[in-house]
C-alpha cells in the first residue's frame, strides 16, 4: 500500500511542477481549503478567485476586435448595396430611353422620355454624395 501512495505522491508532484503559474497559484490556494475533507470548498482550482487565465483575456480582446471589424464590414456592405441600387436605377434610365424611342405615338413616347431624366437626377444625386472609397465613409464604425 505504501508503494502505491509513494508513486501517487511522486506523480502528483510531477504534475504540479508542470502547472501554469496562474493555475499553480489557484491550486495552492485551493489545497489550503482542504477540498478532500471540506465539502464547502470549490470543486476545483479554476473556481478559485485567484485563478486568472491570461488566454481568456486575450480571447475577449480579440473577440471585441472581431466584432468591431464585423460592424465595419456591415457598414461597408451597406454602401456597396446602395451603389448596386443606383446602378439598377441608371440601367432603368437606359432602358426607358431605348423603350421611349420605339414608340411611334408621341404621348407615350414623351411620357417615358420625361420619366427617364427624372430617374436620372434621382439616381445621380445620391451618387455624388456617397463615399467613393471605404476610407471616406462617415459611419461610426468606419471613422478612423
Amino acid at each position: 500500500m505504501e508503494i502505491a501512495e509513494a508513486g501517487s505522491e511522486k506523480l502528483a508532484e510531477f504534475h504540479e511542477r508542470r502547472f501554469d503559474p496562474e493555475y499553480a497559484l489557484a491550486f495552492n490556494a485551493w489545497k489550503t481549503l482542504d477540498p478532500i475533507n471540506n465539502p464547502s470548498a470549490p470543486p476545483g482550482p479554476v473556481h478559485m478567485p485567484q485563478y486568472k487565465n491570461a488566454e481568456v483575456e486575450v480571447s475577449a480582446r480579440l473577440s471585441q476586435k472581431a466584432a468591431e471589424q464585423f460592424q465595419s464590414a456591415v457598414s461597408i456592405r451597406d454602401i456597396a448595396d446602395r451603389y448596386v441600387h443606383i446602378t439598377v436605377r441608371l440601367a432603368t434610365v437606359l432602358l426607358l430611353t431605348a423603350l421611349g424611342q420605339r414608340f411611334r405615338v408621341m404621348g407615350p413616347r414623351i411620357a417615358i422620355l420625361a420619366i427617364a431624366p427624372a430617374l436620372l437626377v434621382f439616381s445621380a444625386y445620391p451618387l455624388v454624395l456617397y463615399p467613393r472609397t471605404w476610407h471616406e465613409c462617415r459611419c461610426p464604425n468606419c471613422i478612423r
